[in-house]
């Protein structure tokens, strides 16, 4: 009888599960290699459209409003956000916090994510495939952020992960990969907390792209239980992380639930962003869906089940609407709004695939829309270079006039204090839209701290420190009565060890 040590036992058993790791690595190499292969033509059309939309954004140094926190401070204000994931990705990847870099790093990984949600899918061409990519990456949203000091980069490598995420929970359902997912969800909701809804949109998308191919609806509720349990174990451990190292929810975050205290008011306006929003969209949805159980779907129990993921669809899409109970959530988190109109025509494109005429109208649809917003965007990048290039030629004003009267302020001896606010930023090119009309001299009423922050990142010396705000007294309040506003040579004035500078 031939014995087997328990030590050799457990060796030969951590080999094998060694080699089985390494097999699997082997398959999602393979698999990525085959996904580039594959998508080549499409990728590389949707990175030259992000490019060239976006170029003005790229090819211009610049700081958004925010942004001179997060130069000066580095991340720790990230955790502050609790942004978790862009401060690992911002370790792991040090280089992608520079302008141009981020941009295309950013798109890189936006063009990546967009075609990954649908690459698997043979039945769809690869012209669809590239229509829906796109009109998703051109999408003005993703714009916002691009102009926030290196946000561009790791918010978007963040997308891709959700998105790789559900791809890897779809195919390989073993814990290795599993594990895997959860690390992936995690960096890409803290990295930015929309992208918890892009998650839940993706997966309905391909839910819903499964059950028109193969009509089976055991595969999809199995997809979607294995799907939500893994986010909401991420999410679990979200939460847990912004306890520990954040101390909990800042108000930054906290002030997002439940915007509206008037709760009918925020039940009827989240239902009219899910049924009204982008009104064009969800006409053509319901016309798809309409279409698709009256000639695709034979039986009464498959026609209810498509009526149903088509609502979970729309659920889905304004999740973080619903989560947060917020119905005024910001352009730049509505990442999940992008998929909308892309997975409506890529429907309604599928539907009449052997209608050469329906698809040829699609064709041109699309390129509309591409083009409305690629102007949209270019509109905005335009509209903020020259908002900000007038903040840099009133903040070198400004740190001029300082040095000129009081040259110690150099060496710190003086404090600095912005009295009031600029409202300057009235060209001709100017657009209403968010932060792209936001100007560093008018954003928060005036803020000394983020006027003070941009001038140290354009020249004035680190050592300069701020008047305490709080510290304001009713003497020196009568002394600012009686100066002159910006640009007269005596808004800037000395008092005491203050240098006042009033802009209003």
């Amino acid at each position: 009888m031939i014995k087997y040590s328990k030590k050799k036992f457990i060796g030969n058993k951590k080999k094998k599960y060694l080699v089985n790791i390494n097999n699997e690595i082997l398959c999602l190499t393979n698999y990525f290699k085959r996904f580039c292969a594959n998508n080549i033509y499409i990728i590389l059309t949707a990175v030259i459209t992000a490019i060239l939309f976006n170029s003005i954004d790229i090819f211009t140094v610049k700081f958004g409003i925010d942004s001179e926190f997060y130069a000066i401070n580095g991340m720790k204000d990230y955790v502050r956000t609790n942004r978790f994931g862009s401060v690992f990705l911002y370790y792991v990847f040090p280089f992608a916090k520079y302008h141009i870099i981020s941009q295309l790093i950013g798109i890189t990984a936006l063009v990546f994510a967009a075609a990954l949600t649908i690459a698997n899918y043979k039945y769809i061409s690869n012209t669809a495939k590239c229509m829906y990519v796109v009109m998703l990456i051109t999408y003005p949203c993703f714009s916002y952020l691009q102009y926030f000091y290196f946000q561009s980069a790791y918010n978007f490598i963040g997308f891709l992960f959700v998105i790789a995420a559900f791809q890897i929970i779809k195919s390989r359902w073993s814990f290795p990969f599993i594990f895997l997912s959860i690390v992936l969800l995690f960096i890409g909701i803290s990295s930015y907390q929309a992208n918890f809804s892009v998650f839940l949109t993706v997966m309905m998308i391909n839910i819903i792209l499964d059950f028109i191919n193969r009509n089976n609806i055991k595969d999809n509720v199995n997809l979607a239980v294995k799907s939500i349990t893994v986010l909401t174990i991420s999410t679990i451990i979200y939460i847990i992380f912004i306890y520990i190292f954040a101390a909990g929810f800042g108000e930054y975050h906290s002030n997002m639930i439940g915007w509206n205290t008037d709760y009918m008011h925020t039940i009827l306006s989240i239902m009219k962003l899910i049924l009204i929003n982008e009104i064009t969209y969800k006409i053509i949805f319901f016309i798809v869906v309409c279409l698709y159980c009256f000639f695709k779907f034979n039986s009464f129990k498959d026609r209810i089940y498509f009526i149903v993921l088509s609502i979970m669809f729309l659920l889905a899409v304004y999740s973080l609407n619903i989560l947060l109970f917020n119905d005024l959530l910001v352009m730049r988190a509505r990442f999940s709004s992008a998929f909308l109109g892309p997975f409506v025509i890529l429907l309604m494109y599928i539907f009449f695939e052997k209608n050469t005429f329906i698809k040829y109208l699609l064709y041109v649809f699309a390129f509309s829309v591409v083009i409305i917003n690629g102007s949209n965007i270019v509109e905005k990048q335009s509209s903020y270079v020259i908002g900000y290039e007038q903040d840099k030629m009133i903040s070198f004003d400004i740190i001029n006039r300082i040095y000129s009267k009081y040259p110690d302020v150099y060496d710190a001896k003086y404090n600095v204090i912005f009295y009031g606010n600029l409202q300057h930023n009235n060209h001709p090119l100017r657009v209403s839209s968010d932060m792209f009309q936001a100007s560093f001299y008018s954003a928060d009423g005036g803020n000394t701290d983020r006027i003070l922050s941009f001038m140290k990142i354009l020249g004035l010396n680190m050592n300069v420190n701020k008047y305490d705000i709080d510290r304001y007294d009713k003497d020196m309040l009568d002394f600012i009565d009686t100066m002159p506003v910006y640009p007269h040579n005596n808004s800037i004035q000395l008092y005491g060890n203050t240098v006042i500078i009033k802009l209003r």
